[in-house]
């Protein structure tokens, strides 16, 4: 082989290494001029795929997928069939939207002047205590508040299980805290029965804890039991939204990754609702919320 021929498969290693430890696709500026937008997506994924095959994502690297993948589900309504963006039409929709939002800004400020704000905390930073990343301060997935009972409400974490408050949120207390590590998505209680409460398990808004499926307590959350909606870690299954149908309780609908559980029955049995989601993309694209008509 050359030397020149040599050196220039070196050059493209390099440019190639330095292209997989940077994720350096201006995918916005490309799409809008007029790239191909499924073929960009899929360029993008598959820069993300090679970087998780060299090393583990940095917390930077991770950041910037979820913040792709964002894009990727609010503008893929826009795409036309070719595959492109209406550039004109975008800019022009987001220049009105931005307008928009900062005149309802400023008349928000105008009438509501004497409104103020206070921090009720926490304030302090958590002991890392051997973890890895930052820990933060925990995220609320949901808060729902008793029908019959304002002062009592329910929180439900990330990975901190349910959370209940019986004089309007000046005090919590800790209602699962057998279940080690558990995360909450949503949390239903019975209109009918407040003592009755249901919760989806998993973090389905960061999928940092996998679903072991829908719990109930008849108690106001002092015991739970298990569903007949169970999981397995490993199965890698969220719930992200679990709902009553209209007027029965004892209907309840849960969305899981690809598919709609249905219990008629109180939550002790499920069936498919033989709707099944095949996604555009399996990591990234699921059922998220249940909409009933409202006739």
């Amino acid at each position: 082989m050359r030397v020149y021929d040599t050196m220039k498969l070196f050059v493209v290693f390099v440019l190639g290494s330095c292209y997989l430890n940077a994720q350096t696709i201006d995918y916005k500026a490309l799409a809008f001029q007029g790239a191909n937008f499924h073929e960009l997506v899929a360029q993008v994924r598959a820069e993300f795929n090679a970087l998780a095959e060299n090393a583990p994502l940095s917390r930077a690297q991770i950041k910037a997928q979820k913040h792709f993948e964002r894009w990727v589900y609010g503008v893929l309504d826009h795409v036309g069939a070719d595959g492109k963006l209406p550039n004109s039409l975008v800019k022009e929709a987001t220049r009105s939207v931005i307008a928009s939002s900062m005149q309802i800004k400023r008349s928000i400020a105008a009438t509501n002047n004497t409104a103020t704000w206070a921090q009720v905390g926490p304030v302090d930073n958590p002991n890392i205590n051997g973890y890895s990343a930052y820990p933060g301060k925990g995220r609320i997935n949901v808060v729902v508040e008793d029908p019959t009972n304002t002062n009592i409400m329910y929180a439900g974490a990330a990975t901190g299980g349910v959370w209940k408050t019986i004089d309007n949120g000046s005090t919590w207390s800790p209602l699962t805290d057998n279940f080690a590590g558990m995360g909450i998505t949503d949390i239903l209680i019975d209109p009918n029965n407040t003592n009755i409460i249901y919760a989806a398990t998993g973090d389905g808004n960061g999928s940092h804890v996998s679903s072991i499926g829908v719990y109930k307590s008849t108690n106001g959350g002092s015991s739970w039991k298990a569903t007949g909606l169970v999981f397995n870690l490993t199965d890698n299954e969220y719930i992200r939204d679990i709902a009553f149908a209209p007027g029965n309780s004892n209907r309840i609908f849960a969305l899981t990754n690809n598919e709609i559980k249905i219990s008629s029955n109180g939550g002790t049995t499920w069936g498919d609702a033989n709707v099944d989601h095949i996604p555009f993309n399996p990591f990234t694209e699921f059922f998220q919320t249940i909409v009933f008509d409202p006739n």
